[in-house]
């Protein structure tokens, strides 16, 4: 299934490109760029402006991918795991399907009009499943619960409590000033 969403996003884009007439590369100091033609690209200005968002959604998404896959391939090597190929394979087809969840959101919440951005909390719930997957890396890397760790700087309620402790009533005996 994969596979053939894949292909057809590939089939797309590719027709797309080709029904542009008269793109041309241009070459400007050994650097390939591929000007499209303003009557071209005021067809797809609207589309393209959708999608604009996007690009900060992915680039949390590429930074946490490779934060958990440097922290798998640390907690592989200090449990002295084998690292083989599926480790690598699999970041990548997370990275790919990730996307395409992000990317389909933000398409569904653009049909339908939709008040809210659906991409966003999509964006929000897998950024947060690799942040917790990079947390339960380092815990298991380190052997320490990083929760206590992060919590051990601050004060605990019962600490915060014990030194907060309503001064006692004075029955108004003065007897230690009294005997100076």
């Amino acid at each position: 299934m994969k596979d053939l969403i894949i292909s057809s996003v590939i089939i797309v884009f590719s027709l797309l490109l080709l029904s542009f007439d008269s793109i041309e590369p241009v070459i400007i100091k050994n650097e390939i760029k591929v000007e499209i033609p303003e009557k071209e690209y005021m067809l797809f200005k609207p589309l393209v402006e959708q999608f604009e968002v996007l690009k900060y959604y992915i680039t949390a998404l590429v930074f946490l991918l490779v934060a958990d896959f440097v922290t798998g391939t640390r907690k592989a090597k200090s449990l002295k795991l084998p690292i083989t190929s599926t480790g690598f394979r699999r970041s990548i087809s997370k990275f790919i399907e990730y996307s395409i969840a992000i990317i389909s959101s933000h398409v569904f919440t653009w049909l339908f009009k939709l008040d809210i951005t659906l991409s966003y909390y999509v964006a929000i719930y897998i950024c947060g499943t690799e942040l917790y997957s990079i947390w339960e890396n380092v815990s298991q890397t380190t052997g320490t619960n990083i929760k206590d760790y992060i919590l051990g700087f601050f004060p605990s309620i019962k600490d915060f409590m014990k030194k907060k402790k309503p001064a006692e009533d004075s029955t108004g005996d003065d007897s230690e000033t009294d005997q100076k």
